[in-house]
């Protein structure tokens, strides 16, 4: 009896991937319900706005809480040296705030360009089983959301929970306020969590489009021949040169469907994207000077907990950020080689239509790949993590020597 091909549907295969965004305020639309029409209107319900109108709300105090709690005591201990310090720190706890808002509502504004990424990878599903009789490997997905999920709830526990636990020692108002502090933080870790698992998915299917494409010139397979008294070896072409073309068309449509998917987590997360990088360089550039004089006076031992968590929560998020999307990097340059050592090897058995047509994919793969970016400000990869830390280690110069003048 032939057994029943399985359909694949991505509001099945990712639904629970997704489903916590939902639950945070990070997403305004249910997958289960993206292709019914009327249950699924292209801006969210009033219902989710209300929504999130309560959870940034809730958010908000919590965090103006936090901003506000050592306002008294910092004021009573500035000096003329240390003002800077203390107005880079507030900045950055302010600008916490402004990501913890500016993701809650650009989340909101792009659902409608977040349900077309779903729709795409529901189209470019459809692509790769009617042409390739092929399927993306969901569990992969799957499998490292639950890893990240769990790496994350981790990190999250080790690092709040340490400074939590270390300050209720000396003073339970402290504790009880970076506590309150725990669900704003959480928030912006899983913005941060959603841009990189975006990026991820884009990735498994630069990678899967990357195996196709190397399917589907090799058409040849070795048939042994018996020539006086001897087995050669001889190449037989198993498929047509035009049915392989004809894969190939298709495998340019569906990366035409990964570059759109692309430009659309830009155009979603993107403005979030150079808000946390402008914050953590604040805070990073913050929590160095602030370590360098806690050091040198020897005073104000009690804040270097909270001025390492600081700084190893910036170091994590950039990192996370700028490794997931150095690899989509990685994965066009090796598309490239690919589409281009096809082009070599198939030159003769191509026709001029099929050479030009695989010469322009090669172009495209060159002059318009998919990246992400910071708005369009800056293009996320090693180098920009770079030029950050550079650029942090600057500014870490002259704030030293302004406090040495």
């Amino acid at each position: 009896m032939e057994q029943k091909k399985k359909i694949i549907r991505v509001d099945k295969e990712l639904h629970r991937c997704l489903y916590f965004f939902e639950i945070l305020g990070l997403q305004y639309f249910s997958l289960r319900s993206l292709w019914k029409e009327t249950k699924s209107p292209e801006n969210p319900t009033i219902l989710r706005g209300v929504y999130l109108f309560v959870i940034l709300i809730i958010l908000t105090a919590l965090m103006v809480n936090y901003i506000l709690a050592d306002t008294d005591s910092m004021a009573a201990k500035v000096t003329a040296k240390n003002v800077l310090t203390y107005t880079v720190k507030n900045s950055m706890k302010i600008g916490m705030l402004v990501v913890l808002l500016v993701s809650g509502l650009q989340s909101f504004i792009s659902t409608k360009n977040v349900k077309r990424i779903f729709i795409n990878i529901q189209r470019l599903i459809d692509i790769t089983d009617a042409e390739f009789d092929a399927t993306i490997d969901f569990n992969v997905i799957r499998n490292n959301v639950k890893r990240n999920t769990a790496a994350v709830i981790i990190f999250f526990f080790l690092t709040h929970g340490s400074i939590l636990v270390y300050v209720s020692t000396s003073s339970l108002e402290q504790a009880l306020t970076i506590f309150m502090s725990s669900p704003p933080i959480i928030f912006i870790l899983a913005t941060t969590f959603k841009f990189t698992l975006f990026v991820k998915i884009i990735n498994c299917q630069l990678t899967f489009l990357k195996t196709l494409i190397e399917g589907i010139f090799n058409t040849q397979k070795v048939k042994f021949i018996e020539f006086d008294m001897k087995i050669i070896p001889v190449r037989v072409a198993s498929k047509s040169p035009s049915e392989s073309f004809k894969k190939f068309i298709s495998a340019k449509k569906i990366y035409n469907l990964i570059y759109e998917n692309a430009g659309l987590v830009n155009d979603s997360m993107g403005f979030t994207v150079l808000i946390i990088l402008i914050v953590h360089v604040i805070a990073l550039t913050a929590s160095g000077y602030q370590l360098f004089v806690i050091l040198v006076e020897q005073k104000m031992r009690q804040n270097i907990p909270e001025t390492c968590y600081t700084i190893t929560l910036g170091l994590a998020m950039l990192i996370s950020m700028v490794t997931v999307c150095q690899k989509t990097q990685k994965i066009m340059t090796e598309l490239a080689t690919v589409v281009s050592k096809i082009e070599c090897d198939n030159y003769e058995q191509l026709t001029d239509e099929s050479r030009e047509f695989v010469h322009k994919f090669y172009m495209q793969l060159n002059h318009q790949p998919v990246l992400f970016t910071a708005y369009g400000f800056y293009t996320i990869n090693l180098a920009l993590l770079a030029s950050i830390l550079t650029g942090i280690i600057s500014y870490q110069i002259i704030l030293i020597q302004f406090y040495a003048a």
